[in-house]
């Protein structure tokens, strides 16, 4: 869906900046999750298995408000949940 996105950031710069925002924090979180499986595969010390646990929700939720607001700009009605 957000590569439907880059022909609007093109011309449009707040979409530009979200959908920015966006990639980042996805880059980071999918980081995060290869440290996760590193740690596991080394049988990684709890706190650091937990802190890249943490840094990947951490940057999943930044992401999901990121998309919030970006809907919010866009003026897109979330689908309605079940």
């Amino acid at each position: 869906e957000l590569a439907g996105l880059e022909a609007k950031a093109k011309t449009d710069k707040t979409v530009a900046l979200h959908l920015a925002a966006l990639k980042e924090h996805h880059a980071k979180a999918i980081e995060a999750c290869s440290m996760v499986e590193e740690c596991a595969d080394l049988e990684g010390n709890s706190v650091t298995l937990s802190k890249c646990c943490v840094d990947m929700a951490t940057h999943l939720k930044a992401a999901k408000a990121e998309h919030e607001k970006l809907q919010k700009y866009l003026k897109v009605v979330p689908i309605a949940k079940r």
